[in-house]
């Protein structure tokens, strides 16, 4: 075969391959796979989803019309979706957030954290010496927390909840379906949802309350590590890794994929997990592409 042949084989090869390769970029992509920079933890939000990639960065896809989903640069440690917004802690513990500011919620406040929390209209984050601030919207008092040290915070949609240094969990702001009336026990978790919140005992059984129309409040019984309450459903973590969800299934955001997970977020229609091996998987809903994870 002469040369100019060979070489123009080659190239067709070479053409073929690389093509083959995009192909199955897409695919991972369209099926939630990894991207290049694996993720240290997800957040699924209102219609918007955000990662913390290994090396600090954030990056969230999905509905950006409020801006939800164009996360500043620099280096993080930890991250949270709401509902049309998120927040972002740096490593010098101030909070960056971007997105819907209709009521302030974007506002962070300057100062040294620990956790941020992002909710519907409101955001929260704890304080290096245990105390909570909170801003944006405070209709329901979900912005105006007690006084007290505190180990954890999650704002919800219109209220809030955190456990103190003993365990006890105290919730404050809308409570028209019970969400507030947390029970008494020692807790080391909880998550406040759209009107519903979460939270694990010391050991690892998942109680929840507040409103239960869609069986969001029904968590199942056993041992687990990690919970997250959404729109009208929640899910948790087992030990041996397991994700199980509850509550509306609309979308399929109730039915978990078949795999070991380290994280699990539960969001309004969808669901998100973190996988022991780095990468991760969304499931449910995928209007705005908020299940498609991009592959950079």
């Amino acid at each position: 075969m002469p040369q100019a042949v060979l070489r123009n084989t080659a190239a067709t090869a070479a053409a073929s391959i690389a093509a083959l390769v995009a192909i199955i970029a897409i695919i991972a992509a369209s099926c939630g796979g990894s991207p290049i920079d694996k993720l240290n933890a997800i957040s699924a939000g209102g219609d918007h989803t955000c990662g913390l990639r290994s090396d600090g960065v954030i990056q969230c896809w999905g509905d950006s019309d409020e801006g939800q989903t164009s996360a500043p640069a620099g280096s993080f440690i930890a991250l949270d979706a709401g509902d049309e917004h998120s927040c972002g802690l740096r490593e010098d513990g101030a909070i960056l957030c971007w997105g819907d500011n209709n009521a302030g919620q974007r506002d962070a406040p300057a100062g040294r954290f620990t956790a941020v929390s992002a909710g519907d209209s409101h955001s929260c984050g704890l304080r290096e010496d245990g105390s909570i601030q909170c801003w944006g919207s405070n209709g329901d008092g979900e912005s105006s927390p007690p006084p007290g040290s505190f180990i954890a915070v999650s704002a919800g949609d219109d209220h809030t909840c955190a456990i103190y240094e003993d365990g006890a969990i105290t919730c404050w702001g809308w409570n028209d379906d019970g969400q507030t009336n947390a029970p008494p026990g020692e807790f080391r978790a909880v998550n406040a949802g759209q009107w519903f919140t979460c939270a694990i005992y010391k050991d690892g059984a998942i109680t929840c309350w507040g409103e239960n129309d869609e069986g969001q409040t029904n968590a199942p019984s056993g041992k687990f590590k990690a919970v997250s309450a959404g729109y009208e459903h929640a899910c948790g973590l087992r030990d041996n890794g397991e994700v199980l969800c509850w509550g509306d299934n609309d979308y399929g955001r109730s039915t978990s994929p078949l795999a070991r997970f380290s994280a699990v977020s539960a969001g309004q229609y969808h669901t998100c997990g973190l996988r022991t091996d780095g990468a991760f998987e969304c499931w449910g809903d995928n209007d705005d592409g908020r299940s498609t994870p991009p592959i950079r």
